[in-house]
């Protein structure tokens, strides 16, 4: 179905979907049998349009949040751990260097920082996969989406993505078509 985001009833329906999808425990569990899960914090998306659209900074970090841990393999660091770490940055003080450092601070493997930007109804996700390692590359990973519907299938598959590269796979090469 086709959402309005600006409707009280699509932003409880994706408020609903990213509840029901995250599983349940402490979220900062240990390991896994012997295999021990890789620790990411994920910050509020910002978000870039004429539209109000802000509800969705929270919203799009706690639907990913919930699919990442969903797949058994990570580890999410609590939303209001990160956000409190967070108060000591100045919002364009979010440079690799400022990342490695806030992924230390709460003891996170990976930091994840997005962005959502919409213009006339069309969605642009940029999100950066941040290492707390030095000398270890970010990873930069881009979608766009022609909607809302198409908006939650590309929080799956960057959730997917993310998860190749906490595995450490080789990026794939894609073509994105741009209409």
């Amino acid at each position: 179905r086709n959402c309005d985001w600006s409707s009280d009833v699509c932003s409880s329906d994706l408020a609903v979907l990213a509840t029901s999808l995250a599983p349940p425990g402490p979220a900062r569990a240990e390991a896994a049998g012997d295999t021990l899960k890789v620790v990411v914090a994920v910050l509020p998306f910002r978000v870039h349009s004429a539209q109000p659209l802000g509800y969705l900074e929270k919203s799009l970090a706690d639907l990913l949040e919930s699919r990442l841990e969903a797949s058994g393999r990570v580890t999410v660091v609590e939303s209001l751990v990160v956000r409190e770490a967070m108060l000591g940055y100045a919002a364009g003080e979010l440079t690799e260097d400022a990342l490695r450092r806030l992924a230390a601070e709460v003891d996170a493997d990976y930091v994840v920082a997005g962005s959502l930007t919409e213009l006339a109804g069309r969605y642009s996700l940029d999100v950066r996969v941040t290492p707390v390692r030095a000398g270890v590359s970010s990873r930069s990973l881009a979608f766009t989406a022609r909607g809302d519907d198409e908006l939650l299938d590309r929080m799956n598959d960057l959730a997917d993505r993310i998860l190749e590269v906490l595995a450490g796979v080789s990026p794939r090469a894609t073509v994105t078509e741009v209409r």
